[in-house]
This record gives structure tokens, C-alpha cells and sequence, in this order.
């Protein structure tokens, strides 16, 4: 029924809430599907960083009813910049967890990064790197490497150990 008059605009308010997996991936698909055959702008309205991930192009973050934030997906993923989206993304890649066991664990040697890259970086041999350049000892703590707006990005937390010269 909403796309009987020919929208120029769909607004989805949580389309994929309760849904199983399968369902949802359905639900996103169609949704592409109607964005790229109709030339259908889609609000999507969701909770869901999952769904973001996969189907948006453009995000805006909320927070009490007032937009923090508003970025394309990759940069929002990559590089947040208000204090709501990086605790979405905290929560998104579980980095908490992280936290708390780097500040529990008195076992690791070296500082601790957080290391996040795109596309024009995801083919790079980044630990390689590190160890070859800059004399490092590197301990890969946490990774994850997703599609986001059909782009590579990934986030490595690192425990680095070597010179203080090379840490800087």
C-alpha cells in the first residue's frame, strides 16, 4: 500500500524489529531491491546497527530526539565523532568487553591500540608492517573485519610492545 501513489519517499520505522535472520535478510533485500528499481529514496528508522550496516548508504545518529550525528555508513563505522555513535559502535563491535579484559588482564606487555581502517587501506599487510617497521611485537587482542556499504573495513584492538621511540 505505501508504494500505490508512487512514492518518492518510503519510511520504514523499525521494518525489521522481531524479525528471525531469515526474515530480516528478506526484508533487506526487498527494501535494496525497491531502492534500486523505483529510484526509491528509504528512510529507515532502526535500533539495529546490523541493519544499518547492510543496507544504508547515509546514517543520522539520535539521541533524545535530536540528531548527534549524521554521516555516510563507512565513516560513521570508521570514524564517529559524537559521543552517541562511538558508544554504538563500542556496543556494535562489543569493545567493552575488550576494555575489561585489557584492564583485567596484568599479563599483557605494551600499550594497547585500537586500530580501524577502510577500504583504501583493508589490502594492507598492517601487523606485517608494524613489525618490520617500526620493530614491534604485536598481540591482535580483538578483530573484525565486515562489508559495510559494500566497502572492506575492519578494527583490530592491539597490544604493541618494542621501543618507546617506535611506539610513537
Amino acid at each position: 500500500r505505501a508504494l500505490a501513489n508512487n512514492p518518492d519517499v518510503l519510511l520504514c520505522d523499525e521494518a525489521t524489529s522481531a524479525l528471525d535472520p531469515k526474515t530480516t535478510q528478506s526484508i533487506l533485500n526487498l527494501l535494496k531491491d525497491l531502492n534500486k528499481k523505483l529510484n526509491l529514496t528509504i528512510v529507515l528508522i532502526t535500533h539495529e546497527m546490523s541493519v544499518i550496516k547492510s543496507i544504508c548508504n547515509k546514517a543520522a545518529i539520535m539521541e533524545h530526539g535530536e540528531v548527534k550525528e549524521i554521516n555516510d555508513v563507512v565513516s560513521l563505522f570508521t570514524n564517529p565523532k559524537s559521543d552517541v555513535a562511538k558508544d554504538l559502535i563500542k556496543d556494535t563491535y562489543n569493545l567493552q568487553n575488550v576494555q575489561a579484559f585489557i584492564s583485567e588482564d596484568t599479563s599483557l606487555k605494551g600499550k594497547t591500540y585500537e586500530l580501524v581502517y577502510g577500504a583504501s587501506s583493508s589490502d594492507k599487510a598492517i601487523i606485517t608492517m608494524l613489525i618490520k617497521d617500526f620493530d614491534l611485537e604485536v598481540n591482535i587482542l580483538s578483530g573484525n573485519v565486515e562489508i559495510v556499504s559494500d566497502q572492506s573495513i575492519g578494527r583490530l584492538v592491539v597490544s604493541l610492545n618494542g621501543s618507546e621511540a617506535n611506539l610513537k
